[in-house]
């Protein structure tokens, strides 16, 4: 219960960030059967899902680390699901990124591209 509380905390202040970078965010916590993304925005003519990743403990490795391969499959198949499902984004390039909060810090570390979609 607590590590979802920080989750949501992570994925808001992550929310506020990208709106500060000039994203528009237009959906959060989309569910599918397979999983969830976490953040949906917009970026000139780019539809980004963003997985937010959190490691308040470096020994239990680092947010990068969490990402599997298993993890972005997942992704990416729920990231097809959503842009079936809202067909007003078609026309529009799609990439996944990551934004990554390790320990304290505030300012995530953003991987661009992390499927190579």
């Amino acid at each position: 219960m607590i590590s979802r509380l920080l989750g949501r905390k992570k994925e808001d202040q992550a929310a506020r960030w990208l709106a500060r970078q000039g994203v528009e965010i237009v959906a959060r916590n989309f569910t599918c059967r397979g999983g969830e993304l976490d953040i949906v925005g917009r970026k000139g003519n780019t539809l980004i899902c963003f997985e937010v990743r959190h490691r308040s403990r470096r020994d239990r490795g680092s947010a990068a680390e969490s990402l599997t391969p298993a993890k972005l499959t997942r992704l990416q198949r729920c990231f097809e699901h959503f842009l079936q499902r809202h067909p007003q984004f078609q026309g529009l390039t799609p990439r996944i990124d990551a934004l990554l909060f390790d320990g304290e810090t505030t300012t995530p570390e953003w991987l661009e591209n992390i499927t190579g979609w």
